[in-house]
């Protein structure tokens, strides 16, 4: 909340994200129940506090050639897909200025 209210009160629109991870691979039931919670935080800091927010958990597709073995990094491909997903988000949301 600190770190957004900085950012807004210094003219800089923050963008927020929920965190994904390849849900296929096997995790124990505390941790994925942590990573929803930190997810609804970051929704409810969104809404609370006017901040764009991109659900990247609603739009990553569950595609195991996007993830390290560990589930939780992206490799090249999957990066890619997360980046065009951002900067797609950013470019239809007006947060990224048109060139002239």
């Amino acid at each position: 909340r600190n770190l957004l209210l900085l950012a807004k009160g210094n003219d800089v629109i923050p963008v927020l994200s929920t965190w994904a991870y390849y849900v296929a691979a096997e995790r124990p039931e505390h941790w994925e129940a942590a990573i929803a919670e930190h997810n609804t935080i970051t929704e409810q800091l969104a809404d609370e506090l006017d901040v764009p927010l991109y659900d990247l958990v609603a739009n990553l597709s569950v595609d195991g050639e996007f993830w390290e073995v560990d589930g939780i990094h992206l490799v090249a491909k999957g990066t890619h897909e997360q980046a065009e997903q951002y900067a797609k988000f950013l470019d239809k949301s007006g947060l990224i200025p048109k060139a002239d």
